[in-house]
């Protein structure tokens, strides 16, 4: 769970992620589960509404089943799917390089 533990995983990701569009196949983040799990692991339940809690300790039971190897200790950096997908209807906003440089 170190800083350089998480600068390697996520070169690791980009590494997937760059072969994956090499590929021609579609990378797509889901970050939200393991911030989710973690948030839980670290500020316990009280971080929570009760039905989240509910919602999120299934989840890590699920996770749990399919990623046994993974443990509370070893910094998960992302999940992703990867695949075929149809194209997006609209791209995503992105501010121009200038507007965030500061003269």
């Amino acid at each position: 769970d170190g800083d350089a533990d998480f600068r390697e995983g996520g070169r690791a990701v980009a590494r997937v992620w760059l072969t994956a569009a090499y590929l021609g196949l579609d990378f797509q983040p889901v970050a939200s589960v393991n911030l989710l799990l973690a948030r839980l692991r670290s500020e316990g339940p009280g971080a929570f509404p009760s039905r989240a809690v509910a919602h999120l300790r299934r989840a890590e039971e699920f996770f749990r089943a399919a990623f046994p190897e993974v443990e509370d200790n070893n910094g998960l950096i992302l999940l992703f799917r990867v695949g075929h997908a149809p194209p997006i209807a609209e791209g995503t906003f992105r501010r121009e390089l200038s507007t965030f440089m500061v003269k």
